[in-house]
Parts: structure tokens; C-alpha cells; sequence
């Protein structure tokens, strides 16, 4: 490789893995929050019929679950920030 072509190519390479990093961080997103839908549509049932304390505690494992893949993901593309 040409020494003009070398910052392009590692600028490329640098692309490609944030790419990649960038994919794997929206699959464990993905992944960690696929229950806060349904868990929300129950939570909202039993707000809707005064059982607050109870849609509370259908919505706590999931969002915990959700924060923790958001974090991960996060770490995941921003190491430094650990």
C-alpha cells in the first residue's frame, strides 16, 4: 500500500470494526430489551384496573434487564468510559 493510501485504509479498518462493534452493541440491546413490551402492555392492564404496585413489579426485571444491555452495548463501543 501506497503511503497516500495507508490513512485511508486504516480509517477504513477503523469504520469496519465500529461497524461491527456498533452491530453487536443493537443485538445485545436488542436482545436485553425484548420483554419491555409485553411487560409494559401487562403493567399498563393493571394500572388500568388500580394495581400500580403490581405493574411495578411486572416492569422491574425487564427495564433492569433493558438498562443493563443499553450499558453493555455502550461499553461495548465506548470502552474508555469504563
Amino acid at each position: 500500500m501506497s503511503e497516500t493510501n495507508e490513512p485511508v485504509g486504516k480509517a477504513a479498518e477503523t469504520l469496519e470494526k465500529f461497524a461491527s462493534d456498533a452491530g453487536a452493541a443493537a443485538n445485545t440491546v436488542s436482545s436485553g430489551c425484548s420483554g419491555l413490551w409485553d411487560a409494559g402492555m401487562s403493567a399498563l392492564e393493571l394500572v388500568m384496573d388500580g394495581k400500580s404496585g403490581e405493574a411495578m413489579a411486572v416492569m422491574f426485571s425487564p427495564s433492569l434487564s433493558c438498562y443493563d444491555s443499553v450499558v453493555a452495548a455502550i461499553m461495548g463501543l465506548f470502552p474508555f468510559l469504563s
